[in-house]
């Protein structure tokens, strides 16, 4: 056990022969693949926190541009309602106007229709008056007018004086 401890000087020569060898060996064939995959990894967690620092900033910018576009939205959405709203309170103004001017020309035509019909009841009791006037007349007086055109000349002439409304 001794011998572990206390290398002797052929061991240490050998194994420092070995050591250089083996360092001259790595050197010129290991060294130079490990620091490029080293330098390669490095550049890519760079070019990686790059990136997320880049989406970070465009998450911000986009959250910005969506707040932006939500409240275009609403106020796109309350001139729609308003421009409704007017637009309703018109339609329903100008139905209540054609509805005023319909029923009016309504009651009009009504009323010259039950003038016309009372104006033709009129005329017609006017006639039936004369006419029975005449025959009442025609029973009185006999024959006291001969021609049947003098008595309606004279019947119509003395309706006349009379103001029926």
């Amino acid at each position: 056990m001794k011998e572990l401890i206390q290398p002797s000087l052929g061991l240490i020569v050998w194994t420092s022969v070995s050591f250089l060898i083996l360092m001259v060996v790595l050197r010129k064939y290991a060294w130079k693949p490990i620091l490029d995959a080293v330098d390669e990894r490095d550049q890519k967690i760079s070019q990686a926190i790059q990136a997320a620092e880049e989406a970070r900033r465009e998450v911000g910018s986009l959250s910005g541009e969506r707040e932006r576009l939500l409240a275009e939205v609403k106020d796109e959405r309350d001139r729609i309602m308003a421009d409704a709203a007017k637009t309703r309170d018109i339609i329903v103004s100008e139905a209540k106007h054609k509805a005023t001017d319909e029923a009016s020309r309504i009651l009009e035509t009504a009323r010259e229709a039950i003038h016309n019909e009372r104006m033709a009841a009129v005329t017609e009791v006017r006639n039936m008056a004369a006419k029975l006037a005449i025959d009442v007349a025609e029973k009185v007086l006999g024959n006291h007018f001969a021609d049947q055109a003098k008595q309606e000349e004279f019947v119509r002439a003395e309706m006349d004086k009379i103001k029926l409304n």
